[in-house]
């Protein structure tokens, strides 16, 4: 899972970076 993010967010904007980021840690610390 981890790759294909870091794969589609290279070519994403700056923006979508840090959405997709802040996505992605709230989707971690609701596992924690």
């Amino acid at each position: 899972m981890k790759k294909g993010i870091s794969t589609s967010i290279t070519w994403m904007n700056k923006d979508q970076k840090k959405m997709m980021v802040n996505k992605y840690n709230m989707s971690v610390k609701m596992r924690e």
